[in-house]
Parts: C-alpha cells; structure tokens; sequence
C-alpha cells in the first residue's frame, strides 16, 4: 500500500522546511509526495521538485501536473534512487514561463527533509556484496529490456538503442541467478482484503503485518432543535489473525479508527501503533461565536463554531470526513438560505457538524443559540455522554505496542483477517527461486 504524505502550501506563507519520516531506505515508488496547494497556484505555474542527496547530486523532476480534482495538488511518488541514501532535501519549485520559454516567476515555498528507515533486507545485503540489486534485476527480467554495452552507465549501445533480450537470454540468466540464490530469502509486500494466498512464502517470521482502523457506528442520530439521542462510535481493538486455518486473537493496543481516506493502523510484528485519527470530547466550556444565521421555510440555522481541538487537520474551504456522537458530519456545507431549503425540501437533516472548513474552528450548524448549543454540551458531559468528535490528524503519531510473532508457511501461505475493515498489509520472506521459476516460464 503506497504511504500518502499531504504537505500543504499557502501563498502567504514564507518558505518554510518541514522534516518527514517518508517510508523504509530503497523502497520504489512506495511514498508518494502531495503537495496541496493554495487555490491561488494555478496551471499558469509549472510545478517541479529538487532533490538534493547527501553526496551532493541534484535529481530534479519533470514538470508535474497539477491536480485541481484532487485538492488542487502535485503528486510525485519517490523512486529509489532517492530513498537508498536514508534522508534527501526536496525542494517544491513554482515557475512561469512566458510564450519565448524564458522564465519570468521563481517560487519555491517548501522545503521537506525526508528521513528514509534503514532496512536490514536481502537487498541491503546483496548490495553491499554486489553492483546490482536482485529484486531489480528481476523486474528488468520480466520487463525484457536491458541496456547495451554501456548500459551500466546509463548510456545506449552501440547502435544507439537499448538491447531487447531473447527468450534464450531470459532462460540463460535466469538458470545463473537460480544456480547461485536457490532458497535465498528476499523481502516481499502484499495486501489483502479479510483473506490473502502467499504461493512463494518460506517457513519464517513475517516482517511486518499491519492491520487498519474501521468505525463502526450503532444507531442512528435525530432531533432538530437538539439531538434527541446519540449513536455508538467504536474502532478495532483487535483482530483474529489466521494462518493456514490457525487463528490467534491479536490486541492492536488502542483502538483503531477510520474517516474516510484517513484510517488508523497497527504493525503488530513491530509493534508500532500509527494513529491518523483524533478523539476528542467537548465539554461545553470553551468559546462559541455565531458566525451567521440563515433562515427557510420557518427554520433558522445558526452558524456556531467553537475551537478545533488541536492537532485537528484542515483542508480551507472543504469539509474533511469524521464521525460525532450526536450531530450528523456533514460532507458538504450549508452557506445561504437556498442550500438551507434545499436540505429541508429534500427532507435531509440540517442539524449538524463540519470538521476542516477552517483551521481552527469546528462549525456546528443548529437551531440553538450559542448560550442552548453551551448548555447542551456542558449537560451531555455532565451526564456522561460528552458530545466526542472524532477527525483527521494533521500529522500522524506512533505509539508503543506489544509485539507479537506470526509465521508463514512453506511453500503456501493461507492469511485471513477477521474484523470489520479486514484490510492488511504484510512484509514476509519470499523463496527467490520461486521468482526465477516465474521468470523462466514467461
């Protein structure tokens, strides 16, 4: 599964550095870099990066596209070639170019340190004995396209193009890696679904098996003045993991939640709890201010909003996902009298939260005052039922877990994952002459 880091880029902002932990050391392609961009960067800029290794080199990338569909952002996913050197600086370049191609704008508002885990793998270990990586040499196998002469430098062959192998040459280089790494273990990832089949898995501990977050909710929420009940928000505690027809209960320490894209997980081999979703409970103390008041069909709403609780991410001008005790979260806003109407014409609640519209507020869209809004929330938490609010993290955290050991099975590896999300990932020991065996048979 492919880690997601959003960075995000204001106009106004001055440029500023921001230190991330990015993934494991010679992964390919496995981080993906997302700027979100303030709405003022449009597709007149052309948007680059720079990545400055700790050698000295400068790998820079083709212009990237921006994405206005996807939070108006530009995506790059980092190749190894970036990840092996254990840390980089990246470096987000905004340019303008006029019709003659010469550049008239520079901006560069980030730079992002990023810190690569060092992993001690079958790759690390050929590397450091070999010029090549084993996991690379196979995928240029599959793929049937060497260089020529000068390939190792980068360069084309003789006749200026590169070199396409025959099926005898698979064959042939293949029997050489097969003679020389038959039984070697090398590091594979897979995900599943609630159940996952591993036909090349040797008799070794898994590497890592990461489990993620899922909420639940029981009930449903009514009223309109006020709530006039709640539901049950919960997450996963633990999961029944099952290994070839063996099952065994794992804890994942706290519980796992989900908000739309953002979900908990737990690595229970390392036991490395990654939380990406806050819990917060309010208790009617703190600020409210009306914001605006609209009126419809004898209904007025008012606009209330009260402090985020901190940590709490925010995407301005979007309403991001999550979850409430007592108040539906609303995923699209209410802004005029019209929408106002639409909602009770439609017959869809009107009573609700959102969560991300602005950095530092959650907006509570009610026909209470703020003083009924107060005094609602101080009495639920005084009863002990607090209106609890659960949302996406700005920036992920981890925490401690009790590890456990999970083995896989010679030759074949029947994985199932019992829970509600039932989604996994698992880093295991793969037979590298299973590979080879594929290889040959194509």
């Amino acid at each position: 599964m492919t880690k997601i880091i959003s960075i995000y880029i204001f106009l106004e902002d001055e440029p500023s550095v921001e230190c991330i932990t990015a993934g494991n050391s010679a992964e390919h392609n496995a981080t993906t870099l997302k700027f979100i961009l303030e709405s003022t960067f449009t597709d007149e800029f052309k948007y680059y990066l720079d990545f400055v290794l700790p050698n000295g080199k400068i790998l820079r990338t083709d212009y990237l596209p921006l994405n206005k569909e996807d939070e108006n952002s530009v995506s790059f996913d980092v190749p190894a070639s970036v990840t092996k050197y254990g840390t980089a600086e990246c470096c987000l370049n905004a340019v303008k170019i006029d019709e003659n191609g010469l550049t008239t704008e520079v901006m560069k508002p980030k730079n992002v340190i990023l810190y690569f885990n060092t992993l001690a793998d079958a790759d690390g270990a050929l590397l450091a004995e070999y010029d090549f990586s084993v996991n690379t040499m196979l995928e240029n196998i599959k793929n049937g396209v060497f260089k020529g002469e000068k390939g190792d430098k980068g360069d084309s062959g003789k006749d200026g193009s590169n070199y396409v192998l025959t099926k005898e040459d698979k064959q042939e280089i293949a029997a050489l890696i097969n003679k020389s790494t038959y039984g070697l273990p090398y590091t594979r990832r897979a995900s599943g679904e609630n159940t996952l089949t591993l036909t090349d898995s040797l008799a070794m501990p898994f590497k890592g098996f990461t489990v993620y977050g899922k909420t639940s909710v029981t009930g449903s929420v009514t009223g309109t003045a006020e709530p006039a009940s709640s539901v049950k928000i919960s997450g996963v505690s633990s999961v029944k993991i099952g290994i070839n027809g063996a099952e065994q209960t794992v804890n994942t320490g706290s519980e796992l939640f989900s908000a739309g894209d953002y979900a908990d997980k737990a690595d229970v081999i390392s036991g490395i709890f990654t939380r990406k979703i806050g819990k917060y409970a309010l208790t009617g103390t703190a600020q409210a201010v009306l914001a605006k008041s609209y009126t419809s069909g004898g209904v007025t709403l008012n606009r209330i909003y009260t402090p985020t609780p901190v940590g709490a991410k925010m995407v301005r001008g979007t309403c991001l996902p999550g979850y409430c005790t007592h108040f539906e979260v609303f995923s699209d806003n209410i802004t005029s009298d019209e929408e106002l109407g639409a909602r009770i014409s439609a017959g869809k609640n009107y009573i609700g939260v959102i969560y991300g519209y602005s950095n530092d507020v959650i907006y509570f869209l009610t026909t209470l005052s703020v003083d009924g809004l107060k005094s609602y929330l101080q009495s639920q938490y005084a009863a002990g039922t607090p209106v609890t609010v659960y949302y996406p993290l700005a920036s992920e955290s981890e925490e401690k877990i009790t590890p456990v050991t999970l083995n896989s099975v010679f030759p074949t590896t029947e994985i199932s994952v019992s829970e509600p999300g039932g989604k996994f990932d698992v880093c295991y020991c793969a037979d590298i002459s299973e590979a080879v065996k594929r290889l040959e048979e194509k």
